[in-house]
């Protein structure tokens, strides 16, 4: 960086950053079996507490520390996405209102197909 920060500026900061899914602990991201009729399905979750929220995204994995999200879910057509807050259009793209602060381990998320 060449220039120095501003103070009352606002900056983005862009990470690539990358998780896996199939964590065996159900924890962070995961893929987990269940059953629908006798019809073996899978779906994708978060379970992020304690401190497996920066195994997700990253993030000061604490509860004393807030942030809100906003969250776009992408998804397949007959299936369904869950998050913290309603839903503020429905289609194969969920977009959610604007969270509330929170601990980073409270977000959640659910893709079910």
């Amino acid at each position: 960086m060449t220039n120095q920060l501003m103070t009352g500026h606002n900056y983005s900061v862009i990470i690539d950053f990358r998780a896996k899914i199939n964590n065996p602990k159900f924890a962070g991201i995961f893929s987990a079996p269940y059953k629908y009729g006798s019809e073996n399905r899978f779906k994708t979750a978060t379970h992020l507490q304690p401190q497996e929220a920066r195994s997700l995204f990253p993030c000061i994995d604490s509860p004393e520390v807030k942030a809100r999200f906003d969250a776009t879910i992408i998804h397949p057509e007959g299936t369904y996405a869950l998050f913290n807050m309603k839903e503020t259009n429905i289609s194969t793209k969920g977009l959610f209102a604007h969270s509330l602060g929170m601990d980073d381990a409270m977000l959640g998320c659910d893709d079910q197909h």
